[in-house]
């Protein structure tokens, strides 16, 4: 194989791989209402980016959820925290389950996220400068912001949980176990 064939290999792998991620994205939407949850993001959230080389190539796929019973405030978001699933493609690739919570919960937000909203929801896994980052002992990532001037660009956050998995075994038999049931699980971290 010479160097023209292994490009137009590796970008056949992206392109179905992201086919693959709207798939599943599209997916989750609609098994969401049978787990209890209903999804709050229309599309999926991305970092993208035609200055920096990095955001080329996307490698985070975030949807955001909320639990389907929980009261509706007038802007369409609920009186709950919001859950998070994400598939991360990057150094550390893996399925990552959130949970995020605010101070003053989301009646006063605007309705919807837009898909550049991404940096308000993996910024608090990795970004050791503006949240202190720690991995408990059950192997849960907790994020919390070093200041209220943080917290409130990040649109009032004051803590976020994360647990990871793998994704490449993740299958619509086992969506449940994999992503519904460990939002469950996070809801009282």
């Amino acid at each position: 194989m010479n160097l023209d064939e292994n490009l137009c290999n590796a970008v056949k792998v992206f392109r179905e791989t992201y086919n693959n991620l709207v798939k599943l994205a599209n997916y989750l939407k609609t098994k969401a209402p049978e787990y209890g949850f209903r999804c709050v993001t229309n599309d999926i959230l991305m970092w993208q980016s035609k200055s920096n080389i990095w955001g080329w190539v996307t490698s985070k796929f975030t949807l955001l959820f909320q639990h389907s019973d929980k009261p509706m405030f007038e802007n369409g978001w609920a009186d709950d925290d919001i859950f998070g699933m994400e598939v991360c493609l990057d150094d550390d690739p893996g399925l990552y389950i959130s949970k995020y919570s605010y101070t003053d919960g989301l009646e006063g937000w605007s309705a919807g996220c837009k898909s550049s909203d991404e940096w308000g929801f993996t910024h608090p896994k990795w970004n050791k400068d503006k949240f202190y980052i720690q991995t408990d002992k059950n192997g849960l990532i907790i994020s919390n912001p070093k200041s209220d001037k943080i917290s409130q660009k990040y649109w009032g956050m004051s803590r976020a949980v994360f647990k990871r998995d793998t994704f490449y075994d993740l299958t619509a038999e086992n969506i449940y176990e994999k992503i519904f049931a460990v939002m469950d699980e996070l809801k009282n971290k």
